[in-house]
């Protein structure tokens, strides 16, 4: 009887250390999207517009979906294509913010008109995971 318990103690024991050296965490992207996809914003306000002018509110897209991972998740733009705006004033004043994974940009913005396709680059400690052209960016 002694031996059995010594046997599995040791084997216990193995098993204990062999599952430390697993990684320690995840990061899902298959059902990744943003519910809508894109987003018209205005160079030159709107009548529909004149509330977010008026209290100064930044142009921000829903949160994307479909993300799970070990905490903190952390999104940013890993690219930007046009065929008839400037990916250089997009990148000056667009962004995502890291932890909440929404497009976000300032209300008093100078990118030049067109419509912009962007990649977005999920990671933890985990993994990087790129989504090409998951979300497009309307510049009116």
């Amino acid at each position: 009887m002694k031996n059995i318990i010594l046997a599995l103690s040791a084997f216990s024991l193995l098993v204990i250390l062999f599952a430390c050296d697993e990684p320690k965490g995840y990061l899902m992207t298959d059902d990744a999207k943003f519910t809508p996809d894109s987003m018209i914003i205005h160079v030159v306000p709107l009548k529909t517009d004149v509330n977010q002018y008026k209290y100064a509110t930044p142009w921000y897209s829903t949160a994307i979906e479909g993300v799970e991972g070990t905490l903190p998740v952390v999104y940013s733009i890993a690219d930007v294509t046009t065929t008839d705006g400037d990916v250089e004033s997009f990148k000056q004043w667009a962004q995502i913010k890291e932890g909440v994974g929404k497009v976000y940009v300032p209300l008093n913005h100078k990118i030049k008109p067109g419509s912009y396709m962007i990649s977005v680059k999920v990671s933890n400690i985990y993994k990087v995971v790129v989504l090409k052209d998951v979300f497009k960016l309307i510049v009116q």
